[in-house]
Protein backbone atom coordinates (compact mmCIF):
# COMPACT_ATOMS: atom_id res chain seq x y z
CA UNK A 1 0.00 0.00 0.00
CA UNK A 2 1.77 3.30 -0.92
CA UNK A 3 0.24 7.31 -1.37
CA UNK A 4 -0.29 8.09 -4.98
CA UNK A 5 1.00 11.89 -3.53
CA UNK A 6 4.26 11.97 -1.59
CA UNK A 7 2.13 13.40 1.44
CA UNK A 8 -1.90 14.14 2.11
CA UNK A 9 -3.42 17.24 1.30
CA UNK A 10 -4.81 19.08 4.23
CA UNK A 11 -8.60 18.63 3.05
CA UNK A 12 -10.25 16.94 0.30
CA UNK A 13 -9.06 13.39 -0.22
CA UNK A 14 -5.90 11.03 0.47
CA UNK A 15 -5.07 8.69 -2.14
CA UNK A 16 -3.79 5.19 -1.64
CA UNK A 17 -2.97 2.66 -3.79
CA UNK A 18 -3.48 -1.11 -2.79
CA UNK A 19 -1.77 -3.80 -4.59
CA UNK A 20 -2.91 -7.44 -3.37
CA UNK A 21 -1.35 -10.26 -5.45
CA UNK A 22 -3.52 -13.02 -4.57
CA UNK A 23 -2.04 -16.52 -5.29
CA UNK A 24 -4.82 -18.58 -3.52
CA UNK A 25 -7.82 -20.29 -5.33
CA UNK A 26 -11.00 -18.25 -3.72
CA UNK A 27 -11.41 -14.46 -4.20
CA UNK A 28 -10.45 -12.44 -1.33
CA UNK A 29 -12.21 -9.48 0.33
CA UNK A 30 -10.79 -6.25 2.56
CA UNK A 31 -11.84 -3.20 4.16
CA UNK A 32 -9.23 -0.26 4.51
CA UNK A 33 -10.62 1.34 7.48
CA UNK A 34 -9.41 5.46 7.27
CA UNK A 35 -9.18 7.49 10.26
CA UNK A 36 -8.44 11.63 9.72
CA UNK A 37 -8.08 13.86 12.33
CA UNK A 38 -7.37 17.41 13.00
CA UNK A 39 -6.47 19.08 16.38
CA UNK A 40 -4.82 19.34 19.27
CA UNK A 41 -4.06 16.68 22.61
CA UNK A 42 -7.43 17.67 23.77
CA UNK A 43 -10.17 17.93 21.28
CA UNK A 44 -9.74 16.63 17.61
CA UNK A 45 -12.29 16.51 15.00
CA UNK A 46 -12.18 13.05 12.91
CA UNK A 47 -13.30 11.77 9.99
CA UNK A 48 -14.28 7.91 9.64
CA UNK A 49 -14.73 5.55 6.36
CA UNK A 50 -15.10 2.25 4.92
CA UNK A 51 -13.61 1.09 1.90
CA UNK A 52 -13.93 -2.58 0.66
CA UNK A 53 -12.88 -3.94 -2.07
CA UNK A 54 -12.22 -7.58 -3.14
CA UNK A 55 -8.81 -9.10 -4.91
CA UNK A 56 -9.50 -11.90 -7.70
CA UNK A 57 -8.10 -15.53 -7.56
CA UNK A 58 -4.80 -16.61 -8.88
CA UNK A 59 -4.13 -12.79 -9.89
CA UNK A 60 -2.49 -9.27 -8.94
CA UNK A 61 -4.84 -6.27 -8.84
CA UNK A 62 -4.86 -2.81 -7.85
CA UNK A 63 -6.96 -0.80 -6.10
CA UNK A 64 -6.96 2.81 -5.74
CA UNK A 65 -9.31 4.55 -2.64
CA UNK A 66 -10.01 7.81 -1.85
CA UNK A 67 -9.83 8.27 1.83
CA UNK A 68 -11.74 11.20 3.13
CA UNK A 69 -9.39 13.89 5.08
CA UNK A 70 -10.95 15.99 8.45
CA UNK A 71 -10.59 19.85 7.92
CA UNK A 72 -11.96 22.75 9.24
CA UNK A 73 -11.60 26.17 7.28
CA UNK A 74 -10.07 28.81 8.12
CA UNK A 75 -11.13 31.34 11.05
CA UNK A 76 -12.14 34.82 10.56
CA UNK A 77 -8.58 35.90 11.47
CA UNK A 78 -7.54 34.26 8.00
CA UNK A 79 -5.36 31.48 9.47
CA UNK A 80 -5.87 27.57 9.59
CA UNK A 81 -7.50 26.57 13.06
CA UNK A 82 -6.29 23.91 15.42
CA UNK A 83 -3.57 21.99 15.69
CA UNK A 84 -2.00 19.19 13.12
CA UNK A 85 -3.62 16.75 11.39
CA UNK A 86 -2.63 12.88 10.30
CA UNK A 87 -4.29 9.76 9.19
CA UNK A 88 -3.93 6.19 9.95
CA UNK A 89 -5.32 3.39 8.18
CA UNK A 90 -6.14 -0.09 9.07
CA UNK A 91 -6.39 -3.20 7.23
CA UNK A 92 -8.96 -6.35 7.70
CA UNK A 93 -9.91 -9.27 5.91
CA UNK A 94 -7.86 -12.35 4.78
CA UNK A 95 -5.23 -10.42 6.46
CA UNK A 96 -4.94 -7.39 8.65
CA UNK A 97 -2.51 -4.67 10.21
CA UNK A 98 -2.47 -0.77 11.30
CA UNK A 99 -0.44 1.30 9.07
CA UNK A 100 0.53 3.93 11.70
CA UNK A 101 -0.08 7.35 11.13
CA UNK A 102 0.99 10.32 8.76
CA UNK A 103 1.30 13.56 10.96
CA UNK A 104 1.71 16.64 9.55
CA UNK A 105 0.70 20.06 9.81
CA UNK A 106 -1.81 22.23 7.56
CA UNK A 107 -0.81 24.39 4.79
CA UNK A 108 -2.52 27.40 3.22
CA UNK A 109 -2.20 26.38 0.04
CA UNK A 110 -1.10 22.80 -1.64
CA UNK A 111 0.15 22.17 -4.98
CA UNK A 112 1.32 18.89 -6.40
CA UNK A 113 3.92 17.74 -9.68
CA UNK A 114 5.12 15.47 -11.33
CA UNK A 115 8.22 13.78 -10.31
CA UNK A 116 9.20 14.74 -13.61
CA UNK A 117 8.38 18.37 -12.70
CA UNK A 118 10.40 18.21 -9.69
CA UNK A 119 13.35 15.23 -10.80
CA UNK A 120 12.05 14.02 -7.37
CA UNK A 121 13.66 16.42 -5.19
CA UNK A 122 10.35 17.59 -3.39
CA UNK A 123 11.98 18.85 -0.56
CA UNK A 124 14.11 21.40 -2.40
CA UNK A 125 10.52 22.79 -3.38
CA UNK A 126 9.74 23.11 0.34
CA UNK A 127 12.74 25.39 1.64
CA UNK A 128 11.46 28.74 0.50
CA UNK A 129 10.02 30.64 3.17
CA UNK A 130 8.88 33.15 0.36
CA UNK A 131 6.61 30.22 -0.60
CA UNK A 132 3.30 29.53 1.17
CA UNK A 133 5.09 27.00 2.84
CA UNK A 134 6.45 29.91 5.28
CA UNK A 135 5.11 29.76 9.55
CA UNK A 136 7.10 31.83 11.60
CA UNK A 137 10.25 31.76 9.95
CA UNK A 138 10.50 28.24 8.83
CA UNK A 139 9.24 25.91 5.83
CA UNK A 140 5.85 24.42 5.85
CA UNK A 141 5.20 22.12 3.09
CA UNK A 142 3.63 23.16 0.32
CA UNK A 143 4.35 21.26 -2.90
CA UNK A 144 4.07 16.95 -3.26
CA UNK A 145 4.79 15.20 -5.82
CA UNK A 146 3.15 12.42 -7.59
CA UNK A 147 3.28 9.79 -10.32
CA UNK A 148 0.93 11.03 -12.97
CA UNK A 149 0.12 6.86 -14.04
CA UNK A 150 -1.48 5.99 -11.13
CA UNK A 151 -3.96 8.81 -10.78
CA UNK A 152 -7.13 7.78 -10.68
CA UNK A 153 -10.17 9.01 -13.20
CA UNK A 154 -12.07 10.66 -10.51
CA UNK A 155 -12.21 14.42 -9.74
CA UNK A 156 -12.02 14.01 -5.69
CA UNK A 157 -8.75 12.97 -6.05
CA UNK A 158 -7.49 16.32 -6.48
CA UNK A 159 -10.49 17.90 -4.40
CA UNK A 160 -7.14 18.85 -1.71
CA UNK A 161 -5.43 21.00 -4.22
CA UNK A 162 -5.13 24.04 -5.35
CA UNK A 163 -2.80 23.49 -8.04
CA UNK A 164 -1.79 20.61 -9.83
CA UNK A 165 0.95 20.86 -13.05
CA UNK A 166 1.85 17.98 -16.10
CA UNK A 167 4.50 18.52 -18.27
CA UNK A 168 2.19 18.05 -21.95
CA UNK A 169 4.06 15.14 -22.79
CA UNK A 170 2.67 13.26 -19.22
CA UNK A 171 -0.65 15.06 -19.81
CA UNK A 172 -0.97 13.51 -23.37
CA UNK A 173 -0.33 10.04 -21.40
CA UNK A 174 -3.27 10.19 -19.45
CA UNK A 175 -6.55 8.19 -20.30
CA UNK A 176 -9.61 10.29 -21.72
CA UNK A 177 -11.09 9.66 -18.67
CA UNK A 178 -8.27 10.97 -16.39
CA UNK A 179 -8.30 13.94 -18.40
CA UNK A 180 -11.54 14.92 -18.10
CA UNK A 181 -11.77 14.30 -14.20
CA UNK A 182 -8.76 16.93 -13.91
CA UNK A 183 -10.69 19.65 -15.93
CA UNK A 184 -13.75 18.79 -13.77
CA UNK A 185 -11.49 19.24 -10.77
CA UNK A 186 -10.25 22.71 -12.88
CA UNK A 187 -14.65 23.71 -13.06
CA UNK A 188 -14.77 23.54 -9.37
CA UNK A 189 -11.88 26.21 -8.31
CA UNK A 190 -8.59 24.17 -9.23
CA UNK A 191 -5.32 25.93 -11.09
CA UNK A 192 -3.89 23.57 -13.97
CA UNK A 193 -0.53 24.18 -15.25
CA UNK A 194 0.84 22.17 -18.05
CA UNK A 195 5.03 23.17 -19.10
CA UNK A 196 5.95 22.73 -22.71
CA UNK A 197 9.04 22.22 -23.98
CA UNK A 198 7.51 23.15 -27.58
CA UNK A 199 5.11 26.09 -29.05
CA UNK A 200 2.18 23.76 -28.31
CA UNK A 201 -1.48 25.36 -27.81
CA UNK A 202 -3.89 23.93 -25.70
CA UNK A 203 -5.89 22.58 -28.79
CA UNK A 204 -3.20 19.91 -29.45
CA UNK A 205 -3.24 18.80 -25.99
CA UNK A 206 -6.69 17.73 -25.97
CA UNK A 207 -8.41 21.06 -24.22
CA UNK A 208 -11.05 23.10 -25.88
CA UNK A 209 -10.69 25.94 -23.81
CA UNK A 210 -14.43 27.97 -23.63
CA UNK A 211 -12.85 31.29 -24.09
CA UNK A 212 -9.27 30.63 -26.29
CA UNK A 213 -8.53 34.28 -25.25
CA UNK A 214 -8.61 33.57 -21.42
CA UNK A 215 -7.52 30.92 -18.97
CA UNK A 216 -11.21 31.23 -17.54
CA UNK A 217 -12.49 27.92 -17.22
CA UNK A 218 -15.27 27.17 -14.75
CA UNK A 219 -14.37 28.18 -11.22
CA UNK A 220 -10.49 27.73 -11.95
CA UNK A 221 -8.05 28.36 -14.56
CA UNK A 222 -5.76 26.33 -17.62
CA UNK A 223 -2.21 28.00 -17.67
CA UNK A 224 0.35 26.71 -20.85
CA UNK A 225 4.12 27.47 -19.77
CA UNK A 226 7.32 27.52 -21.33
CA UNK A 227 9.88 25.17 -19.74
CA UNK A 228 13.49 24.21 -20.53
CA UNK A 229 13.12 20.24 -18.99
CA UNK A 230 14.83 20.49 -15.87
CA UNK A 231 14.04 21.08 -12.74
CA UNK A 232 11.39 24.05 -12.10
CA UNK A 233 13.21 26.68 -10.44
CA UNK A 234 12.32 28.22 -7.14
CA UNK A 235 12.19 32.27 -8.74
CA UNK A 236 9.22 30.59 -10.82
CA UNK A 237 7.56 28.73 -8.29
CA UNK A 238 7.85 32.17 -6.35
CA UNK A 239 5.94 33.93 -9.34
CA UNK A 240 3.50 31.12 -10.19
CA UNK A 241 2.27 30.34 -6.55
CA UNK A 242 2.71 33.25 -4.14
CA UNK A 243 2.20 33.13 -0.32
CA UNK A 244 -1.18 34.02 0.68
CA UNK A 245 -2.71 34.08 -2.80
CA UNK A 246 -2.01 37.35 -3.76
CA UNK A 247 -1.75 36.72 -7.72
CA UNK A 248 -2.68 37.88 -10.66
CA UNK A 249 -4.15 34.50 -11.33
CA UNK A 250 -6.91 32.52 -9.90
CA UNK A 251 -7.23 33.03 -5.67
CA UNK A 252 -6.45 29.29 -4.28
CA UNK A 253 -9.35 26.77 -4.26
CA UNK A 254 -8.71 26.03 -0.66
CA UNK A 255 -9.64 29.79 -0.07
CA UNK A 256 -13.15 29.30 -1.70
CA UNK A 257 -14.94 28.49 1.69
CA UNK A 258 -13.71 31.58 2.89
CA UNK A 259 -14.02 33.32 0.05
CA UNK A 260 -16.65 35.73 0.55
CA UNK A 261 -15.65 36.50 4.00
CA UNK A 262 -17.24 35.72 7.57
CA UNK A 263 -19.38 38.18 6.57
CA UNK A 264 -21.41 36.20 3.76
CA UNK A 265 -21.72 33.82 6.35
CA UNK A 266 -23.07 36.12 9.20
CA UNK A 267 -25.49 37.36 6.73
CA UNK A 268 -26.85 34.04 6.30
CA UNK A 269 -27.45 33.36 10.02
CA UNK A 270 -28.57 36.92 10.30
CA UNK A 271 -31.94 36.05 7.96
CA UNK A 272 -32.65 33.35 10.66
CA UNK A 273 -33.00 35.93 13.28
CA UNK A 274 -32.00 35.53 16.77
CA UNK A 275 -32.71 32.48 18.34
CA UNK A 276 -34.52 32.85 21.83
CA UNK A 277 -34.74 29.81 24.80
CA UNK A 278 -37.22 30.46 26.93
CA UNK A 279 -35.21 28.83 29.69
CA UNK A 280 -37.71 30.53 32.36
CA UNK A 281 -39.74 27.75 31.38
CA UNK A 282 -37.98 24.86 31.29
CA UNK A 283 -37.51 26.56 35.20
CA UNK A 284 -40.71 26.39 35.71
CA UNK A 285 -41.29 22.66 35.28
CA UNK A 286 -37.85 21.99 37.05
CA UNK A 287 -39.63 23.25 40.47
CA UNK A 288 -42.94 21.69 39.63
CA UNK A 289 -40.69 18.26 39.37
CA UNK A 290 -39.05 19.65 42.66
CA UNK A 291 -41.84 20.01 44.91
CA UNK A 292 -43.77 17.00 43.12
CA UNK A 293 -41.30 14.24 43.67
CA UNK A 294 -39.73 15.88 47.23
CA UNK A 295 -42.17 17.46 49.79
CA UNK A 296 -45.22 16.45 47.76
CA UNK A 297 -44.35 12.49 47.47
CA UNK A 298 -42.69 12.39 50.79
CA UNK A 299 -45.85 13.86 52.91
CA UNK A 300 -48.91 13.38 50.68
CA UNK A 301 -48.24 10.44 48.17
CA UNK A 302 -46.14 8.14 50.54
CA UNK A 303 -47.01 9.72 53.65
CA UNK A 304 -45.91 8.22 57.07
CA UNK A 305 -46.19 4.58 57.27
CA UNK A 306 -47.12 4.16 52.87
CA UNK A 307 -42.89 4.87 52.51
CA UNK A 308 -43.06 1.40 50.30
CA UNK A 309 -45.14 3.56 47.58
CA UNK A 310 -41.77 5.97 46.92
CA UNK A 311 -40.79 2.54 45.03
CA UNK A 312 -43.86 3.36 42.48
CA UNK A 313 -44.26 7.20 42.61
CA UNK A 314 -40.74 8.30 42.22
CA UNK A 315 -40.30 6.69 38.97
CA UNK A 316 -44.06 7.94 37.68
CA UNK A 317 -43.72 11.15 38.53
CA UNK A 318 -39.69 11.32 37.04
CA UNK A 319 -41.00 9.80 33.83
CA UNK A 320 -43.78 12.54 33.77
CA UNK A 321 -41.42 15.13 34.13
CA UNK A 322 -39.05 13.57 31.43
CA UNK A 323 -42.21 13.25 29.26
CA UNK A 324 -43.11 17.02 29.76
CA UNK A 325 -39.83 17.96 28.95
CA UNK A 326 -40.08 15.99 25.69
CA UNK A 327 -43.21 17.29 24.68
CA UNK A 328 -42.25 20.92 25.35
CA UNK A 329 -38.49 21.03 23.46
CA UNK A 330 -40.57 19.41 20.65
CA UNK A 331 -43.14 21.92 20.93
CA UNK A 332 -40.48 24.87 21.17
CA UNK A 333 -38.26 23.66 18.53
CA UNK A 334 -40.25 21.59 16.26
CA UNK A 335 -38.19 18.70 14.05
CA UNK A 336 -35.81 19.05 11.19
CA UNK A 337 -34.83 22.06 10.04
CA UNK A 338 -34.99 25.03 7.59
CA UNK A 339 -31.83 26.13 5.75
CA UNK A 340 -30.53 28.56 2.56
CA UNK A 341 -28.70 26.97 -0.03
CA UNK A 342 -26.63 28.69 -2.91
CA UNK A 343 -25.21 26.62 -6.23
CA UNK A 344 -22.83 27.65 -8.23
CA UNK A 345 -23.58 25.65 -11.53
CA UNK A 346 -20.94 25.69 -14.61
CA UNK A 347 -22.32 24.24 -17.19
CA UNK A 348 -20.04 22.08 -20.00
CA UNK A 349 -21.72 20.99 -22.84
CA UNK A 350 -18.99 19.29 -24.67
CA UNK A 351 -18.88 17.24 -21.78
CA UNK A 352 -22.85 16.62 -20.70
CA UNK A 353 -21.91 17.44 -16.95
CA UNK A 354 -22.37 20.25 -14.53
CA UNK A 355 -19.92 20.79 -11.87
CA UNK A 356 -21.74 22.29 -8.89
CA UNK A 357 -20.50 24.01 -5.64
CA UNK A 358 -23.28 24.66 -3.11
CA UNK A 359 -22.99 26.57 -0.26
CA UNK A 360 -25.39 25.95 2.08
CA UNK A 361 -26.57 27.03 6.32
CA UNK A 362 -29.30 25.23 8.71
CA UNK A 363 -30.50 25.74 11.46
CA UNK A 364 -31.90 22.75 13.01
CA UNK A 365 -34.96 21.51 15.88
CA UNK A 366 -34.77 17.95 16.67
CA UNK A 367 -33.25 15.44 14.61
CA UNK A 368 -34.00 11.64 14.62
CA UNK A 369 -31.77 11.02 11.89
CA UNK A 370 -28.29 12.99 10.62
CA UNK A 371 -27.68 10.63 7.69
CA UNK A 372 -28.38 11.31 4.14
CA UNK A 373 -27.36 10.02 1.01
CA UNK A 374 -26.33 12.66 -2.01
CA UNK A 375 -27.03 11.11 -5.82
CA UNK A 376 -23.30 11.41 -6.74
CA UNK A 377 -19.85 11.27 -5.31
CA UNK A 378 -19.36 14.60 -3.41
CA UNK A 379 -17.04 16.25 -1.34
CA UNK A 380 -18.11 17.92 1.78
CA UNK A 381 -16.63 20.63 4.18
CA UNK A 382 -17.80 22.03 7.11
CA UNK A 383 -17.98 25.94 7.19
CA UNK A 384 -16.73 27.54 10.53
CA UNK A 385 -19.74 30.07 11.28
CA UNK A 386 -19.42 33.15 13.83
CA UNK A 387 -19.89 31.66 17.28
CA UNK A 388 -23.20 31.48 18.98
CA UNK A 389 -24.72 29.44 21.75
CA UNK A 390 -26.32 27.25 18.81
CA UNK A 391 -23.02 26.66 16.65
CA UNK A 392 -21.51 23.66 17.62
CA UNK A 393 -18.35 23.51 15.09
CA UNK A 394 -15.49 25.78 16.73
CA UNK A 395 -11.77 25.57 16.03
CA UNK A 396 -9.90 22.32 17.26
CA UNK A 397 -9.17 22.78 21.03
CA UNK A 398 -12.27 25.67 21.26
CA UNK A 399 -15.25 23.47 21.40
CA UNK A 400 -16.64 20.14 21.18
CA UNK A 401 -14.95 17.48 18.69
CA UNK A 402 -16.93 16.52 15.76
CA UNK A 403 -17.01 12.96 14.19
CA UNK A 404 -18.07 12.50 10.75
CA UNK A 405 -18.40 9.17 9.08
CA UNK A 406 -18.68 8.56 5.44
CA UNK A 407 -19.52 4.44 4.76
CA UNK A 408 -18.54 5.50 0.85
CA UNK A 409 -18.72 8.09 -1.66
CA UNK A 410 -22.37 8.84 -1.29
CA UNK A 411 -23.33 8.01 2.19
CA UNK A 412 -22.69 10.72 5.21
CA UNK A 413 -23.80 10.39 8.99
CA UNK A 414 -22.48 12.04 12.11
CA UNK A 415 -21.84 15.37 13.30
CA UNK A 416 -22.60 16.90 9.51
CA UNK A 417 -26.30 17.90 11.19
CA UNK A 418 -26.91 17.74 14.70
CA UNK A 419 -30.21 18.70 16.64
CA UNK A 420 -30.84 22.24 17.75
CA UNK A 421 -27.53 23.29 15.96
CA UNK A 422 -26.61 25.92 13.62
CA UNK A 423 -23.70 24.51 10.80
CA UNK A 424 -22.95 25.30 7.49
CA UNK A 425 -21.03 23.19 4.76
CA UNK A 426 -19.60 23.25 1.27
CA UNK A 427 -20.96 20.66 -1.20
CA UNK A 428 -19.41 19.84 -4.43
CA UNK A 429 -20.07 17.53 -7.15
CA UNK A 430 -19.99 16.74 -10.75
CA UNK A 431 -23.14 15.67 -12.20
CA UNK A 432 -24.26 14.95 -15.43
CA UNK A 433 -26.92 16.64 -17.39
CA UNK A 434 -27.79 17.40 -20.97
CA UNK A 435 -28.98 20.86 -19.82
CA UNK A 436 -27.58 23.65 -22.38
CA UNK A 437 -27.96 27.16 -23.49
CA UNK A 438 -28.42 27.19 -27.83
CA UNK A 439 -27.57 30.30 -29.73
CA UNK A 440 -30.35 29.75 -32.23
CA UNK A 441 -29.99 32.89 -34.52
CA UNK A 442 -27.74 34.52 -37.66
CA UNK A 443 -24.81 36.19 -36.60
CA UNK A 444 -26.08 39.63 -38.09
CA UNK A 445 -29.66 39.14 -35.72
CA UNK A 446 -30.16 39.95 -32.10
CA UNK A 447 -29.26 36.77 -30.22
CA UNK A 448 -32.01 34.32 -29.85
CA UNK A 449 -31.12 31.93 -26.66
CA UNK A 450 -33.20 28.16 -26.25
CA UNK A 451 -33.32 26.47 -23.10
CA UNK A 452 -32.98 22.30 -22.33
CA UNK A 453 -32.65 22.67 -18.82
CA UNK A 454 -35.52 21.05 -16.87
CA UNK A 455 -36.35 24.97 -14.62
CA UNK A 456 -36.94 28.28 -15.27
CA UNK A 457 -33.68 30.75 -15.71
CA UNK A 458 -35.76 33.83 -14.49
CA UNK A 459 -32.64 36.30 -15.44
CA UNK A 460 -30.10 35.58 -18.07
CA UNK A 461 -27.24 37.48 -19.53
CA UNK A 462 -24.81 36.67 -22.85
CA UNK A 463 -21.77 37.73 -24.06
CA UNK A 464 -21.97 37.35 -27.71
CA UNK A 465 -18.40 36.93 -30.07
CA UNK A 466 -17.71 40.02 -30.02
CA UNK A 467 -17.79 40.80 -26.32
CA UNK A 468 -21.49 43.02 -26.13
CA UNK A 469 -23.78 42.16 -23.20
CA UNK A 470 -27.43 40.88 -23.99
CA UNK A 471 -30.41 39.95 -21.69
CA UNK A 472 -33.69 38.47 -21.46
CA UNK A 473 -36.75 40.94 -21.06
CA UNK A 474 -38.18 38.22 -19.16
CA UNK A 475 -37.71 34.89 -17.53
CA UNK A 476 -36.78 31.54 -20.04
CA UNK A 477 -39.05 28.29 -19.51
CA UNK A 478 -37.83 24.85 -20.49
CA UNK A 479 -37.88 24.00 -24.50
CA UNK A 480 -38.38 28.03 -24.36
CA UNK A 481 -36.82 30.86 -26.66
CA UNK A 482 -35.95 34.30 -25.98
CA UNK A 483 -34.82 37.26 -28.10
CA UNK A 484 -32.33 39.16 -26.36
CA UNK A 485 -32.05 42.93 -25.87
CA UNK A 486 -28.99 44.99 -25.50
CA UNK A 487 -27.30 45.39 -21.66
CA UNK A 488 -24.96 47.54 -19.38
CA UNK A 489 -22.29 46.06 -17.29
CA UNK A 490 -24.70 48.02 -14.45
CA UNK A 491 -27.71 45.56 -15.09
CA UNK A 492 -25.40 42.11 -14.34
CA UNK A 493 -23.88 44.12 -11.69
CA UNK A 494 -27.95 44.28 -10.17
CA UNK A 495 -28.54 40.98 -10.86
CA UNK A 496 -25.10 39.69 -9.39
CA UNK A 497 -26.55 41.79 -6.07
CA UNK A 498 -29.56 41.09 -6.26
CA UNK A 499 -29.08 36.67 -6.07
CA UNK A 500 -25.89 37.71 -3.94
CA UNK A 501 -23.74 36.38 -6.27
CA UNK A 502 -19.89 37.91 -6.25
CA UNK A 503 -17.98 38.23 -9.74
CA UNK A 504 -14.49 37.78 -8.19
CA UNK A 505 -15.34 34.38 -6.46
CA UNK A 506 -17.06 33.25 -10.11
CA UNK A 507 -14.76 34.53 -12.81
CA UNK A 508 -11.30 33.87 -10.68
CA UNK A 509 -10.68 37.65 -10.43
CA UNK A 510 -9.25 39.55 -6.89
CA UNK A 511 -11.20 42.43 -8.00
CA UNK A 512 -14.52 43.28 -6.36
CA UNK A 513 -15.13 44.91 -10.15
CA UNK A 514 -16.38 42.57 -12.95
CA UNK A 515 -13.42 41.46 -14.80
CA UNK A 516 -13.71 40.84 -18.97
CA UNK A 517 -16.38 38.17 -19.10
CA UNK A 518 -15.46 35.13 -21.63
CA UNK A 519 -16.90 35.81 -24.59
CA UNK A 520 -19.94 33.22 -26.26
CA UNK A 521 -20.82 32.19 -22.48
CA UNK A 522 -24.30 32.86 -20.52
CA UNK A 523 -24.79 33.75 -17.04
CA UNK A 524 -28.42 33.25 -15.67
CA UNK A 525 -29.82 33.09 -12.32
CA UNK A 526 -32.37 31.01 -10.72
CA UNK A 527 -35.05 30.61 -7.51
CA UNK A 528 -36.80 26.99 -8.65
CA UNK A 529 -36.53 24.41 -7.17
CA UNK A 530 -35.92 21.84 -9.63
CA UNK A 531 -32.57 23.76 -10.52
CA UNK A 532 -29.21 21.79 -9.68
CA UNK A 533 -28.93 21.10 -5.72
CA UNK A 534 -27.01 18.35 -4.13
CA UNK A 535 -29.54 16.97 -1.72
CA UNK A 536 -28.37 16.38 1.69
CA UNK A 537 -30.48 15.56 4.87
CA UNK A 538 -34.30 14.87 3.94
CA UNK A 539 -35.77 16.69 7.11
CA UNK A 540 -34.37 20.11 6.51
CA UNK A 541 -36.41 22.32 4.19
CA UNK A 542 -34.46 24.92 2.24
CA UNK A 543 -36.88 27.96 2.46
CA UNK A 544 -34.47 29.74 0.40
CA UNK A 545 -32.73 28.15 -2.69
CA UNK A 546 -31.04 30.12 -5.41
CA UNK A 547 -28.72 29.38 -7.90
CA UNK A 548 -26.10 30.84 -10.18
CA UNK A 549 -25.90 28.74 -13.99
CA UNK A 550 -23.41 29.69 -16.27
CA UNK A 551 -21.52 28.55 -18.87
CA UNK A 552 -20.23 28.47 -22.85
CA UNK A 553 -23.30 28.12 -25.28
CA UNK A 554 -23.78 25.45 -27.78
CA UNK A 555 -24.32 26.61 -31.35
CA UNK A 556 -27.64 25.15 -33.58
CA UNK A 557 -29.47 25.83 -36.22
CA UNK A 558 -31.20 29.26 -36.01
CA UNK A 559 -35.12 29.42 -35.18
CA UNK A 560 -37.44 29.45 -38.34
Amino acid sequence: MESVFSSCPPAGMAVVRVTVRNDTESALSFSLSGSARQGGYRETHTTQSQHPFAAPSEQTSYHTLLIPMCSVPKDSGGGWSGGGQGLSLKLTGATSGNFGTNSFDEAKEMAAFTKSLTTDQIQKFNSDTTLPTAHIGRPREFAVQFEHTFLPSDWRALSGFDYVSFATNEWLQLTAAVRASVLQWVELGGTLTLYTQSKEKLDQLQIRLPSPSQETYGLGRVRLLPWDGLMLRQDHLREAYPANGKSKNVPPKSNLADARGQRFWTKLQNQFGERSFAAWQIGIILVLFGLLVGPINLFYFAKAGQRHRLFFTTPIISLGASLLLIVFILFQDGTGGSGVQTSLVYVNPNASTVSIHQEQLSRTGVLFSSGFQTDEPAVLTPVLLSESRWTRLKPPGNGSPQSYNQADAKSFAGDWFQSRSEQAQIVEMVRSSRGRIELASAPDQPPVLRSSFGYALEQLFYVDQDGKLWRTNGSLATGGSATLAAATESDLEGALGEYGVQPHLLLANPSPVIPPLPKQHFFAFTRDAKAEFIPTLISIKWSQRQSFVWGPIATTAPLP
